[in-house]
């Protein structure tokens, strides 16, 4: 049972701040407990709308501006409540960056202030405890619920939101148990989730959590059918937010029963109506499914489907290994090597990522016991002071020691940077030449390698040799008429200008340009990014929105996603890296 995923649980909590922001701040300060100006507090009101609403739509940079707007003008009020609040947006706002860092330096700023509102305290025990179990510090988020379960129960009880809150709460809570394996106080704590809910709509996915801890106890036909009433509670409510992931779950636990036409039925139900919620996971589940029936071709097709949605490094590793597997079943052992291949790349280039985030971690607690540690002797030193006093030679070399530290930490610091940079300037230099190379090259060449296999494959499914260079040539036509420059462009509807079917056409892409319909168009896309950033010194003063429209991008996300895949960089990187060049 896959949990709801760290970006909606991110969603659902900035959600709270919001709410709190919009009703308790600004309604306090509507009493007049310190007035503040109608127009200064829907200014900031805006900002924090503004910030929510990139942050839910992905678009981390937008609402990573408006929070520090939003925090600039609650200083500029003066009011701390206000200040507060948008310190918490703020703090949220890193968190969707994985700028964990700051966001905790920010939530603890929150934390220190005695003079803190409990609505606000709240919130920022509430992400303190997210990030806690982002990092898996299980045990080190505990406190924070608790700490939270008191400033709510200090009260009474008194309004709904108290209860909201308490369910949220024991939601956590239950979370947390249920890595630690205490199933039992885990149970315990969904229920009482549901005891004290009272918001219409969350009784859907606190059932969902209830039936992932039945899964983890392998009582897997208690997780369907608690699932199920989740998936009723849902549709009901009109959840459709988290129906993709309820279908997806039952999928998964039909495949752990080998039950293949509910894993086919249930990942089809969640592929209805379905644009871009969880759905290289779903086909991929569909997929699956065929593979257990030895429906090997259909497989296939939903894998390669999955593969082409697919976000992450891991899942394209698993389905690399399916589409390998069902390659065997139908016997077509060079397509299923291709996939073996790939995917041992995948696995190499995943185990040393870990290995370098291991790397990390271990520093990471080495510098946090060395910053203990220096605490408490800095707390010695306080307590003998009047020793010290006496003892100045001591002193002397106390200090000295702690310069070359400083000295030392500054310098690991400064080098780090150095080579960060490089890095970066490396991969602007190799893009850059990219450019330049693209802008002096107008047709672009083509793998011809047709091999007397390929030659017999094609004339196998109805395409002979001629029709297949007819065919290419009339791709390479629509690639000069820049046809990737509109944002609407699908295999279909391609297809449809070439006046050839999906089937040959993307087998053409596939095989001839080794690559995915989407990955083919995107890198048409970028490529003409690239070669518009040099010829043109006006093309490098537009925004980055306009830049990803000018090229066919349908959002801007897409667009800074798909070039930081291609180029390693960001596009605002590389376009202030080139202005740089021009002054």
């Amino acid at each position: 049972m896959q949990i709801l995923s760290s970006f909606w649980q991110k969603l659902i909590l900035s959600s709270a701040i919001l709410c709190f922001f919009t009703c308790s701040v600004i309604g306090q300060n509507q009493e007049g407990a310190n007035v503040v100006s109608p127009e200064k507090l829907k200014e900031l009101k805006n900002y924090v709308q503004w910030s929510f609403n990139y942050g839910s739509q992905k678009e981390f940079d937008s609402a990573n501006k408006y929070s520090k707007k939003a925090l600039v003008l609650a200083k500029t009020i003066g009011n701390e409540d206000l200040i507060g609040y948008a310190k918490a947006g703020r703090a949220l706002s890193l968190y969707w960056q994985v700028n964990i860092k700051d966001a905790k330096e920010i939530l603890q700023e929150n934390l220190a202030n005695e003079l803190l509102v409990d609505s606000i305290r709240k919130e920022s025990l509430f992400m303190l405890a997210e990030i806690g179990m982002y990092e898996k510090e299980y045990k080190a988020s505990l406190p924070y619920m608790i700490s939270i379960e008191k400033i709510i129960r200090k009260n009474d009880l008194n309004t709904r939101r108290d209860s909201i809150d308490l369910s949220r709460v024991y939601v956590a809570m239950g979370l947390l148990h249920e890595q630690l394996k205490n199933y039992e106080t885990a149970h315990k704590y969904y229920d009482e989730a549901l005891v004290y809910n009272v918001k219409s709509g969350n009784e859907s996915y606190i059932m969902y959590y209830k039936a992932g801890l039945f899964e983890q106890e392998n009582k897997l036909q208690q997780s369907i059918a608690i699932t199920k009433k989740a998936l009723a509670q849902g549709i009901k409510n009109k959840d459709h937010l988290f129906l993709p992931t309820y279908y997806l779950s039952l999928s998964s636990i039909f495949k752990k029963l080998k039950q293949p036409d509910s894993v086919i039925y249930f990942g089809k139900k969640g592929l209805v109506d379905n644009k871009d919620c969880q759905l290289d996971q779903l086909l991929a589940a569909v997929g699956n499914g065929y593979a257990m029936k030895s429906e090997y071709r259909t497989s296939i097709n939903f894998l390669k489907e999955a593969l082409d949605h697919s976000v992450s490094k891991t899942f394209e590793l698993d389905i690399h290994k399916d589409l390998r597997d069902s390659y065997l079943g139908l016997k077509e052992y060079e397509k299923a090597f291709e996939h073996n291949k790939e995917f041992l790349r995948l696995k190499d280039s995943i185990d040393n990522l870990k290995v370098k985030q291991e790397i990390v971690a271990i520093t990471e607690k080495y510098e946090s016991n060395k910053k203990e540690l220096e605490i408490e002797q800095l707390n010695t030193a306080n307590l003998k002071s009047d020793l010290l006093i006496k003892e100045q030679r001591a002193q002397l070399i106390f200090t000295s020691l702690a310069l070359l530290l400083a000295i030392a930490v500054l310098s690991s610091i400064l080098y780090f940077y150095y080579q960060q940079k490089k890095q970066k300037q490396l991969l602007y230099d190799k893009n850059l030449q990219l450019a330049r190379e693209l802008r002096n090259k107008e047709n672009k060449t083509l793998n011809t390698a047709n091999t007397e296999a390929k030659l017999k494959l094609d004339s196998v499914n109805g395409m002979d040799n001629s029709q297949r260079n007819k065919l290419r040539e009339s791709i390479e036509q629509l690639i000069s008429d820049e046809f990737y420059l509109d944002r609407e462009m699908s295999l279909p509807k391609m297809a449809k200008e070439l006046e050839t079917n999906t089937t040959y056409l993307s087998r053409i892409i596939n095989e001839d340009y080794q690559k995915a319909f989407a990955t083919f168009i995107n890198e048409l896309r970028l490529s003409h990014t690239l070669r518009s950033l040099e010829a043109d010194s006006k093309y490098r003063k537009l925004t980055i929105d306009h830049i990803a429209y000018n090229s066919g991008f349908a959002s801007s996300s897409t667009f800074y996603n798909a070039f930081k895949k291609f180029t390693g960089l960001t596009p605002s990187y590389y376009i202030k890296k080139r202005l740089e060049q021009e002054m």
